[in-house]
């Protein structure tokens, strides 16, 4: 099983810029429960990395 550190590293890689992703498509790529993905995207998202929303989450934009 992978740590946490990689699946967050995996769930950056699976966003498109500009396009929203769920939350629940991530968990079924990453064949996990719903409630981790959605734990990881706010890690992501206080770390600046995602903006996220009630249902899925945005790319920011690296400057």
């Amino acid at each position: 099983m992978e740590d946490r550190e990689q699946m967050k590293q995996r769930i950056l890689e699976l966003f498109e810029p500009g396009r929203i992703t769920y939350f629940s498509d991530l968990a079924a790529e990453l064949k996990v429960e719903l409630p981790l993905v959605v734990e990881l995207c706010q890690d992501l998202a206080k770390a600046g990395k995602l903006e996220a929303m009630a249902a899925g989450a945005i790319l920011k934009p690296t400057s």
